[in-house]
C-alpha cells in the first residue's frame, strides 16, 4: 500500500521512463494513473506494440490512459477524475496548458540534460554527438515554453564514467589493464570517438552512384533522420584525392536508411 497521500499521475513512454516510475512506486508514492502513447504497429509483422511504460504499468495494475490527442474531452475528463495533486513527466510529448496546469501542485518534468543546455528532443544523443564529457538530468516545473520552467534539481554525470569504473574495478585487478575494449555499435553511441568498419559489397550506377555496404544506418544513429554526419574513409586510400562521389547505403530496414552522401 502507498505510504504517501500525494496523488500522482505519471506520464511517459519509452524504456528511459520506466525506471523513474519504478522508483516512485518503490518509495511508497501513490500513482493513481499513467498516461502514455497509444499502441502502434511495429516490426515486420506490423503488430500492435505497447510502450515500455504501459507494459510496466499493466504488470502492476495501474490505470492507463492513452489519448490520441491531449485536448480530447474524454481524455481531459478521465484525467480530471484521477484528482492528481501532482503530475510527473519523463520522456513524453509536449503538453497543452490545460493538461500541465490541471493539478494544484503543477507538473514536474525530468529532462535528460543539464538545462538550459540541450532543450528539446534527443538531449542524450546530441550531448554525445557534440563530444560532451559531462551531462546529467534536470527536474523542473513545466510552463508554456519548452524546457524553460523553474529548475528544482540537477545532477551531473560523467559520460562514459561507468565503463571506466567497471574497467578499473574488474579488469585492472585481474591483470588485464592493457586490454582494449571494443564494442558492437548497435545503439551504442561513440560520437567522434569511435568508428564503424564496414565492407563495400555492391555497386549500382543509375542517375547516382551507389555503394552498398554490409551495415545499415541504424549502426550510425539514422543520420538521414537526425541530421548527423559521419565521415567516410576508404581504408588503404586515406591520403588519396577524392575523385568519385557516391551515396553509401546499408541494408534497407526502414525509410531514410542511407548512411551519407
Amino acid at each position: 500500500m502507498p505510504s504517501h497521500k500525494l496523488r500522482i499521475v505519471y506520464m511517459g513512454t519509452p524504456d528511459f521512463a520506466v525506471l523513474p516510475l519504478k522508483r516512485i512506486i518503490e518509495a511508497g508514492f501513490q500513482v493513481v494513473g499513467v498516461v502514455t502513447n497509444p499502441d502502434k504497429p511495429a516490426g515486420r509483422g506490423q503488430q500492435l506494440q505497447e510502450s515500455a511504460v504501459k507494459k510496466y504499468a499493466r504488470e502492476i495494475g495501474l490505470k492507463i490512459l492513452q489519448p490520441e490527442k491531449f485536448r480530447e474531452p474524454d481524455f481531459l475528463q478521465a484525467l480530471a477524475e484521477l484528482k492528481a495533486d501532482l503530475q510527473l513527466v519523463v520522456a513524453f510529448k509536449m503538453l497543452p496548458e490545460v493538461v500541465w496546469n490541471m493539478p494544484p501542485l503543477g507538473t514536474v518534468n525530468l529532462h535528460a540534460s543539464l538545462l538550459p543546455d540541450y532543450r528539446g528532443a534527443a538531449p542524450i544523443n546530441r550531448a554525445v554527438m557534440n563530444g560532451e564529457t559531462c551531462s546529467g538530468v534536470t527536474t523542473f516545473l513545466l510552463k508554456q515554453e519548452i524546457d524553460t520552467g523553474n529548475i528544482i534539481f540537477q545532477e551531473k554525470v560523467e559520460i562514459g564514467e561507468g565503463v571506466r569504473k567497471v574497467y578499473e574495478e574488474v579488469l585492472v585487478p585481474a591483470g588485464m589493464g592493457d586490454v582494449a575494449i571494443f564494442t558492437e555499435l548497435g545503439r551504442f553511441m561513440l560520437a567522434p570517438y569511435g568508428a564503424l568498419v564496414t565492407r563495400a559489397i555492391h555497386e549500382k550506377h543509375t542517375y547516382k552512384e551507389y555503394i552498398g555496404v554490409d551495415a545499415c544506418a541504424v549502426n550510425l544513429m539514422r543520420p538521414a533522420m537526425y541530421g548527423a554526419y559521419h565521415h567516410i574513409t576508404v581504408m588503404g586510400k586515406e591520403n588519396e584525392p577524392c575523385d568519385h562521389k557516391y551515396d553509401v547505403t546499408g541494408s534497407l530496414c526502414e525509410n531514410n536508411d542511407k548512411i551519407c552522401p
